[in-house]
């Protein structure tokens, strides 16, 4: 079932054209895997989609009764909610039912005088619960929330970190059941083991997704299709993952290499220009063994930062600093080896 489609979408933001004539459908179980540097548009696509951007152009159908909820790179949260009521800030009466039903069994033990009224009010929020099967939203919040590494689900939003706050934009865009997810950036800030966990989640999630990471793996292990943002505002499509869209880069190279016949090579007196030089192959090499350390250092502190509580300030300081500085290092060399590897086919 087509959950949305995308029709000549423009979007132009004066100086730049982001998107021209973009053009696409996204069914259920589409895992779609945006990619290009930064600037070409993908942040921009899914805020449009999401109805956060105006279009300058073209038309995005979304199909009646789809649920899409879109995660950006820095979610928007309430500080003075709990863990468990930012996570639940999108199940609407579904919550709201188990926390009346919760409120109804501790005045139960509380007010024995008032039994028949609890009790024919608690017969009723059952049924409700019941018929929209919300029993086990509670716990599949904790699950969740558990896999992402956060165990203390009344701790106050507004004193958590960077890190711990996207993880709990994460649970709460998982546990609204949407129809297809929108998400930018959701490895950023997470450990070695969130990672691997969400890894599987988005593998087995049987709604449409559309993702934007600059982490190779990830992509390679969740999305079936790659969006490519080129020069231009252009979208093109690979069906695969990232590793089978750079063999399909590679194979529309190949054609073009095979039209110079060694007669055009000799009758040529000045030498063949080649599409990338010796020296940016050593730098895409290069970069190629650089990402997966930096990635295993990143990988290093968040496990410190964001796995035991820590009580040094200093020390928290240093290493968020640091983790920044990893992040940025890590997007640019992706950036670069993207186009390296564009040129090189």
């Amino acid at each position: 079932m087509t959950l949305l489609t995308v029709r000549s979408l423009k979007k132009d933001f004066g100086i730049k054209e982001i998107l021209k004539d973009a053009s696409f459908s996204l069914d259920d179980r589409d895992k779609v895997g945006l990619i290009g540097t930064n600037g070409s548009g993908k942040s921009t696509l899914l805020k449009m989609i999401a109805g956060l951007e105006a279009i300058d152009g073209g038309e995005i159908q979304i199909n009646s009764g789809m649920k899409i909820v879109y995660l950006p790179q820095q979610p928007d949260l309430d500080n003075d909610k709990t863990v468990l009521e930012q996570v639940f800030a999108d199940s609407g009466e579904s919550m709201t039912l188990i926390k009346e039903y919760e409120e109804l069994s501790d005045r139960l033990v509380h007010e024995p005088e008032n039994l028949d009224t609890i009790m024919e009010r608690l017969s009723r929020v059952s049924q409700q619960i019941d018929k929209l099967a919300a029993w086990d939203l509670e716990t599949n919040a904790k699950v969740i929330l558990s896999k992402l590494g956060i165990d203390n689900f009344n701790a106050r939003v507004g004193d958590l970190s960077g890190g711990y706050r996207k993880r709990i934009a994460i649970a709460t865009a998982l546990l609204a059941d949407p129809d297809c997810l929108l998400m930018d950036e959701p490895t950023n800030h997470l450990d070695a083991l969130s990672v691997e966990w969400l890894q599987s989640y988005l593998s087995r999630f049987r709604g449409g997704l559309l993702l934007i990471t600059h982490d190779r793996y990830f992509l390679d292990r969740v999305v079936d299709t790659i969006f490519a943002f080129e020069t231009g505002g252009n979208i093109r499509q690979y069906p695969g993952n990232y590793s089978l869209y750079l063999d399909q880069k590679k194979e529309e190279e190949e054609p073009k290499e095979k039209k110079v016949t060694p007669k055009t090579v000799k009758a040529s007196p000045s030498p063949v220009n080649k599409k990338i030089s010796f020296k940016e192959k050593k730098e895409y090499e290069d970069i190629e063994k650089q990402i997966p350390i930096l990635e295993a250092k990143k990988a290093e502190i968040e496990q410190v930062l964001y796995g035991e509580p820590l009580e040094d300030f200093t020390k928290i300081t240093a290493l968020t600093e640091e983790l920044a500085q990893l992040s940025q290092k890590i997007d640019t060399l992706t950036d670069r080896w993207l186009e390296l590897a564009e040129k090189l086919g």
